[in-house]
C-alpha cells in the first residue's frame, strides 16, 4: 500500500465514525447477518478468535460475550482505545495495534481467524 493511501485510510478510520457503524440500520443488519454465518464456523467457546483488522471490536465484544478467547488486532490506535474503554477488563480478551501483514501472534495460535 502507498503513503499516501495509508494516509487516507488513518485519517478516514481516526475519525471514531466505525466504532457505532454496526449498531443500527444497514449496519446492524450486516453485523446481525454477519454473525449468523460465523457461528455455522466456528469451534465451541472456549476456543481462540484472532480477529483482525477488528476495528473498534464490536465483532471481538460479541465473541466474549458468548465465552471465546479474543485476540483482537487492528491498525488503527483509537480503534484500539475503544475496544479497551468498552471492555473494561472483559476476561479473555485482548486487544493490540498491529498490521494484518506483520501480526504479534504466533502461527496456528488461534483456533479460528476473523479477518472481515
Amino acid at each position: 500500500m502507498e503513503d499516501a493511501d495509508q494516509g487516507e485510510l488513518a485519517a478516514h478510520y481516526s475519525r471514531g465514525e466505525e466504532r457505532d457503524r454496526l449498531s443500527a440500520g444497514q449496519g446492524l443488519l450486516e453485523f446481525t447477518r454477519t454473525t449468523e454465518i460465523i457461528l455455522r464456523f466456528l469451534p465451541a467457546a472456549p476456543a481462540l478468535v484472532a480477529d483482525i483488522g477488528g476495528g473498534p471490536g464490536r465483532y471481538a465484544l460479541w465473541l466474549a460475550g458468548l465465552g471465546y478467547r479474543v485476540e483482537h488486532r487492528d491498525l488503527i490506535p483509537l480503534h484500539v482505545r475503544q475496544l479497551a474503554q468498552d471492555a473494561g477488563g472483559i476476561a479473555g480478551l485482548r486487544t493490540a495495534v498491529a498490521d494484518a501483514r506483520e501480526l504479534d501472534l504466533a502461527d496456528a495460535c488461534a483456533d479460528a481467524v476473523l479477518l472481515l
